[in-house]
């Protein structure tokens, strides 16, 4: 199996990986999800308050509920719809974060492969895989970790009049493919760096039609993004950079 990794800028870089025994047993084979306490820095901690650790909070959910989704990872499926690839996300992001991954999204769906891997940030899609198969009894994620994370003030951006908080964290996820009667388990690592703010320093006055609303119960917009995304199944790599 071929393993290729794209190194995009500061955005995304993932690779395709392969195989051991199936769990023995039901501990094994069952899913979990691990939360690393947040650090939160003194300067945020003094301009926020308790609201900092919210706002990491917030991102967390959003990361594990969001970003590796069953029917996203079928190594089988090939088509995603633009709908596909903004349900659940973009009411988290500022209207012209939507904006501009209502873009990105187009882009990686007419088949642009910095977009795909860009949108793989925050929806793990299109497992270059097809030799591998979905489990039929259990979760195919079978554990998911956040951990390291930091949350910071960030630079008030040029006529901006509030303080973006930034947010760092590391985020693992396995995946338990079956490769004939093996297994092939594949390893999520992400290393994201977010920056948000309250929704209500969101501008939204200038919005364009089509704009969603935050989602309910969202106290944080995400207005920027960067990280890395490397998924794998085995030690063949291909690396391709890109500029």
């Amino acid at each position: 199996m071929r393993r290729a990794r794209l190194l995009v800028g500061a955005f995304a870089a993932v690779s395709l990986v392969g195989g051991c025994a199936l769990p023995s047993t039901p501990d094994e084979a069952a899913p979990s999800t691990y939360v690393e306490p947040v650090t939160v820095t003194a300067e945020a901690e003094q301009m926020y308050g308790d609201e900092a650790r919210k706002a990491y909070d917030e991102v967390s959910r959003l990361m594990l509920a969001q970003s590796v989704r069953r029917e996203d990872v079928d190594p089988r499926r090939t088509t995603w719809s633009d709908a596909d690839l903004f349900e659940g996300l973009v009411g988290h992001f500022a209207p012209e974060v939507q904006a501009d991954w209502r873009r990105t999204v187009g882009r990686a769906n007419a088949g642009d492969t910095e977009s795909r891997h860009v949108v793989d940030l925050f929806r793990l899609h299109r497992v270059d895989a097809p030799e591998l198969a979905m489990p039929d009894r259990r979760p195919v994620v079978g554990g998911q970790v956040l951990s390291g994370a930091e949350v910071d003030v960030a630079d008030v951006p040029a006529g901006a009049d509030v303080t973006p908080l930034e947010i760092s964290f590391d985020h693992s996820a396995r995946l338990d493919y079956v490769h004939g009667r093996s297994a092939a388990p594949g390893r999520l690592e992400r290393t994201m760096t977010v920056t948000v703010i309250p929704v209500g320093a969101a501008e939204t006055s200038a919005v364009a039609t089509g704009t969603t609303p935050p989602d309910p119960g969202t106290s944080w917009l995400i207005t920027e993004y960067e990280g890395t995304s490397d998924l794998s199944f085995d030690d063949d790599e291909e690396t391709v950079a890109a500029s």
